[in-house]
């Protein structure tokens, strides 16, 4: 999970503007990557509205982490979060 991650200037929530410099892993995705948001499905195909978003906090004073709000309900990304195993 950390392989992928990129230094923010605040812990993002599910709405709020990601704001980071894009490490290269991001520019080689482009098609999955817009504004350092990722998108299991390529941005072209679903007119730039679906990401994988959901709401942080900051952990260890060091690192964002999925709240346990995002692990609520039954939505897609909530289930997803579940699933993972790290």
């Amino acid at each position: 999970m950390l392989a992928f991650g990129t230094c923010v200037t605040e812990c993002p929530t599910k709405d709020s503007k990601v704001d980071c410099k894009p490490p290269t892993y991001m520019s080689r995705a482009d098609k999955f990557y817009k504004d350092c948001v990722f998108s299991p499905i390529e941005w072209q195909y679903h007119n730039g509205e679906f990401a994988f978003r959901y709401e942080t906090e900051l952990v260890g004073a060091k690192v964002c982490a999925p709240s346990a709000k995002s692990l609520e309900g039954d939505d897609e990304v909530a289930k997803a979060l579940r699933a993972f195993k790290a």
